[in-house]
């Protein structure tokens, strides 16, 4: 479900985005090869972002 759909529906609610999913997502648009060092890398980016 798109996040503008849920706070249509419930517009005092928070849309939480889980890391692996913003992950798995970026990795489609990378090489094989590539994916594990790009997934480390990711999550380091994801995970400062939701502590500033």
């Amino acid at each position: 479900m798109k996040p503008d759909a849920i706070n249509a529906a419930f517009p005092d609610r928070t849309v939480q985005t889980f890391i692996v999913h913003l992950v798995r997502h970026s990795l489609r648009f990378c090489g094989l090869k590539d994916r594990k060092n790009v997934a480390k890398d990711l999550t380091r980016i994801y995970s400062l972002a939701s502590q500033a």
